[in-house]
């Protein structure tokens, strides 16, 4: 008798935080199946759209910022590793942040940085801002259920990358 991951995911309930992630992920990502498989379970464990997409918006500032940092020079990929430079510099300017990139989890900001690396800073700012208006539309209220407003973002946000002519 044999017992795979899908016999397990059906078992057991996921942490909320963990399957946060996961949803996150999924939507860094591109992997719009998971994504909305995702989003459905976050739904049914009482989550809320509204609620959602502030993650989403957390997550494409991350990646914006983490995207600024390697196009700057100040932080360099090497293999699923992080190296950040070393500089007065660069150490001046984090000095004055609230939150510290550098001091943030090894596995995290590895991550966010390998996700950050596979778009360009215009198609993130793109994103982000596709994200804001979809949360300042559902704020706004209307007639367009809030579920049906993010099932639309995610399957713009994980479109594939368009090919270049």
């Amino acid at each position: 008798f044999n017992i795979t991951v899908d016999d397990v995911q059906l078992m057991t309930s996921p942490s909320g935080e963990a399957i946060a992630w996961d949803f996150t992920d999924a939507v860094a990502e591109r992997k719009l199946v998971d994504a909305i498989r995702i989003f459905r379970q976050l739904l049914f464990q009482k989550q809320t759209a509204v609620g959602l997409i502030i993650q989403i918006e957390n997550l494409y500032q991350n990646l914006l910022t983490f995207r600024e940092y390697i196009e700057a020079g100040w932080l360099r990929l090497n293999g699923n590793r992080i190296q950040w430079a070393g500089d007065p510099e660069i150490d001046d300017y984090f000095a004055g942040m609230s939150d510290d990139p550098r001091k943030m989890h090894w596995f995290r900001a590895s991550k966010i940085a390998n996700q950050a690396a596979s778009y360009s800073v215009k198609r993130l700012a793109a994103s982000k801002r596709l994200v804001v208006d979809t949360h300042e539309r559902m704020l706004s209220g209307g007639a367009i259920p809030h579920e049906l407003m993010l099932e639309t973002l995610l399957a713009k946000l994980c479109a594939p990358k368009a090919r270049r002519r």
